[in-house]
């Protein structure tokens, strides 16, 4: 005759709780003519500098009151060394992530001068265009409501700041963008990355090209400011 099994209780359940998750943040508005001026507190100024057809070599931003570049290739990461203040090194996918985040999080634009920043984000990234602000689009209605006659031709960023009078405005004396990388990224790969070992002219050069990035950035706010489509 079989043992008897011992009668047990059945074991009890806990009513399982629910897994919280963390809500997406809201959807951002996209702008409006009527919505202009928009406070600057509510904008990240992006500025791209880099070799054609590839991912950008750094970025210019400012936010909330601040300017400062980062690096995104690896190649010129060690130009960190030189000591700028405002520069620093990250990948480029988390800082375009982190820039995303940061404008959907505190509700903010990206602005940029043209769809080239938003290219960037879209081929290295994502799409931005819920968040994303091409500040040639306004501007462009600024002038056919404002000045049609006098509209720079070409339209470019520059042409803006002379019309606009920037005083801080400055004809750079290198010969191009990628010619000052190409010339800086030579020595750091001959040098293994010693930047001590950069010679004067491609040191003095990489600083201009970080002057040159921030007179667009801060050109543009000075523009858009005038078109009293940024209020500080």
């Amino acid at each position: 005759m079989p043992a008897k099994m011992p009668l047990t209780s059945p074991a009890k359940t806990h009513p399982t709780s629910p897994v919280k998750t963390t809500p997406p943040p809201p959807a951002i508005r996209p702008l409006r003519p009527k919505d202009y001026p928009v406070k600057v507190s509510r904008v990240i100024v992006i500025d791209f500098e880099g070799y054609k057809d590839q991912p950008p070599v750094f970025a210019g931003v400012w936010e909330d009151g601040h300017f400062r570049v980062v690096i995104l290739d690896v190649r010129f990461k060690a130009l960190v060394k030189l000591g700028h203040p405002f520069v620093k090194y990250q990948s480029i996918k988390r800082f375009l992530r982190r820039m995303h985040q940061r404008a959907l999080v505190h509700q903010k634009y990206l602005v940029g001068y043209s769809e080239h920043e938003s290219t960037v984000f879209a081929d290295c990234y994502g799409d931005i265009s819920e968040v994303y602000l091409n500040a040639r689009k306004p501007l462009g209605r600024w002038f056919t409501l404002n000045d049609r006659e006098n509209r720079p031709n070409p339209f470019g960023l520059k042409d803006l700041m002379k019309y606009f009078e920037y005083k801080a405005y400055k004809e750079y004396p290198h010969k191009g963008v990628t010619s000052v990388l190409t010339q800086v990224l030579k020595q750091l790969i001959n040098h293994e990355g010693d930047v001590q070992r950069l010679t004067p002219l491609a040191a003095s050069r990489w600083k201009e090209l970080l002057d040159y990035n921030k007179q667009d950035v801060m050109g543009l706010m000075y523009v858009m400011k005038r078109a009293k489509l940024l209020a500080f």
